[in-house]
């Protein structure tokens, strides 16, 4: 069908007015089957015509006592809410506030995730609501006089509903700046912040996973630094409380969102709150969590990648001698995902900026004295062999030699060369990629430093090309 419009003599409201009465029958799953059907239907009708022919039975469905219909219901409600063009309509006729108060819709006694149930009706109400939250017109109503008072209602209900509240705040504040400035005129912003000082510990967590997420918009970590968060997050991550392993990989992620914010000097904030760099160098090398261990990996590798993120890492030169020994030890053990990560990381740390760093060869080489003893030989046979991790290998071979240290270290690897030059485990075009340009950058890195026929087989690799399956010099014994 085309469309059901309101040229037909049957009302288009008269096609859910014949199912009400089986809606109303107590067997759930029938009632679930029913809306399935009925669902299929209002997706071909026009929102128009279902504001204005089917607001009556919308409304009931909004308020039904089968939560399959609630939900069904809120569904045709978020399709309505979607369109900034129906968002009057959809005030005027005061379905919104339906779906604020199904935010505090739950059964305990039913499982999550079952269909159907009040506790998947929450999910529908937070869907229209998001939807409301992420553009302008929706944002003006959110924080309007109504929303904000349905807003407070049922964030009285249950702290559980509460936070289902604040995750709609928060949604709108990373999508519209507009957001930011209504959510803390208006207090929202406070009292979420508020919970950071809460004596119960899962409490603060929650709060601090909505300041990971706030610390994601350009706009809220200014606002965020200006309250006054990111001191108060520097004394918790440098004072001895028991709690601080349950809190301190939130701070870490927060300090990663900070790191990645292209507007923010790095170099500043380490000079304001140094406690954070402290704590991610403090949290790989100490922290049995290894969750915790891979996201400081991740800022650690952030901080590698950005010229203010170097300086930082020169700053503080011992105490990144000391990550790399701990990280370069784990390299040889680790699974197949953690050694990219470290490798990433590593790669990062040691590459060279775009802009000139005084300190910054010599340093580097004092940092690859702390690396672990075997690191570059098993680098080489990872770039080799090593399957999925032969991109990453490849690319921290290739950042290695631009330092005089790096070609040292790799032309004491035994049959270095003869690994490098070998294509047989090459399954992809991006290690293929990679290994050529390594290949490359040593032909010129080494053209005064190594033997004719050395030199010759790196120049046969590229002359040949990435994708060639020319098979290696028979001669050329290749440890396994």
């Amino acid at each position: 069908s085309s469309g059901i419009n309101a040229e037909w003599s049957l009302r288009p409201g008269d096609i859910v007015d014949k199912f009400l009465p089986t809606l109303s029958c107590g067997n759930e799953e029938y009632v679930r089957s029913c809306c399935g059907t009925l669902e299929n239907l209002l997706n071909h009708i026009d929102l128009n015509v279902i504001l204005t022919m089917m607001d009556v039975e919308l409304k009931k469905g909004l308020t039904h006592e089968s939560p399959s219909v609630r939900i069904l219901s809120l569904k045709q409600l978020e399709r309505c809410i979607e369109s900034p063009d129906h968002l009057k309509n959809v005030v005027e006729l005061g379905l919104l506030r339906h779906a604020f108060g199904m935010l505090g819709d739950v059964d305990e006694g039913v499982a999550e995730g079952v269909a159907g149930s009040p506790l998947s009706v929450y999910k529908y109400a937070m869907k229209c609501l998001l939807a409301l939250a992420s553009y302008d017109e929706g944002v003006a109503v959110l924080y309007g006089d109504e929303g904000l008072k349905w807003l407070h209602e049922v964030m009285a209900v249950s702290e559980t509903v509460r936070y289902r509240a604040f995750d709609v705040i928060i949604h709108s504040i990373n999508k519209r700046d507009e957001a930011l400035n209504h959510a803390t005129s208006t207090g929202l912003l406070n009292l979420m912040l508020q919970d950071l000082e809460s004596d119960d510990i899962l409490v603060r967590m929650v709060a601090l996973e909505s300041i990971v997420r706030l610390s994601d918009s350009a706009k809220a970590f200014v606002t965020l630094n200006n309250l006054g968060v990111f001191k108060g997050l520097a004394r918790w991550i440098s004072s001895d409380i028991p709690d601080a392993m349950y809190t301190v990989p939130s701070v870490v992620k927060v300090y990663a969102n900070v790191c990645q914010k292209p507007g923010v000097s790095l170099t500043q904030f380490d000079e304001t709150y140094p406690e954070y760099f402290k704590c991610v160098c403090r949290f790989i090398s100490n922290c049995p969590d290894p969750s915790v261990q891979d996201i400081c990996t991740d800022v650690f590798g952030i901080l590698g990648s950005r010229l203010d993120g170097k300086e930082i890492l020169l700053r503080n030169s011992a105490a990144v001698g000391e990550v790399i020994r701990v990280v370069t030890e784990r390299l040889v053990c680790g699974t197949s995902e953690k050694k990219r990560n470290w490798i990433n990381a590593l790669s990062n740390v040691f590459g060279k900026p775009a802009v000139f760093l005084p300190d910054l060869a010599n340093v580097s080489e004092e940092w690859f004295n702390c690396c672990h003893n075997g690191l570059i030989g098993y680098v080489v046979k990872m770039a080799h062999s090593g399957l999925d991790l032969i991109v990453p290998a490849c690319n921290f071979l290739n950042t290695l030699i631009q330092y005089k240290f790096g070609v040292d270290a790799l032309m004491n690897v035994p049959g270095w060369c003869e690994k490098l030059v070998d294509r047989r485990h090459l399954k992809s075009t991006e290690a293929e990629a990679a290994r050529y340009t390594l290949i490359t950058a040593l032909c010129n890195a080494l053209s005064d430093e190594v033997n004719n026929e050395v030199l010759i087989q790196l120049n046969t690799y590229v002359r040949e090309g990435p994708k060639s399956r020319t098979l290696t010099n028979p001669r050329i014994a290749l440890e396994d």
